[in-house]
């Protein structure tokens, strides 16, 4: 059996940054592991979405199959309280970093972070 997981992340996630390889080396360990990674590309301006963004990142979850096992970056899904409790009744989705499961957390910032 081919596990499967989809993978999404922001298009304008910075390259050269320590989260980018956590994530590289994430997927690359998975993909090791046997699980088939799809990628779901986000609209550029995480962690801080225009409202287009937001509707087309949220657009993007609802075409996804229900049931689907989805792993977030979590400058996408932590400032997308509605999209993660959304998803949370039709697809297994979760945001990779510990402390970063927003459901608590309803304020349009990263999470694990403080207010301003």
């Amino acid at each position: 059996m081919v596990r499967e997981l989809t993978f999404a992340i922001s298009a304008d996630y910075e390259r050269a940054t320590g989260g980018w390889v956590y994530n590289q080396r994430l997927l690359e360990g998975l993909a090791r592991l046997g699980w088939r990674i799809h990628r779901l590309t986000l609209p550029a301006g995480f962690p801080h979405p225009s409202p287009a963004a937001r509707a087309e990142a949220a657009a993007a979850f609802r075409g996804l199959a229900n049931g689907t096992l989805v792993l977030v970056d979590q400058l996408c899904l932590g400032v997308l309280p509605e999209v993660a409790k959304a998803e949370a009744q039709r697809s297994r989705t979760r945001d990779h970093t510990p402390r970063a499961w927003p459901l608590r957390n309803r304020s349009a910032r990263p999470c694990g972070t403080s207010p301003a």
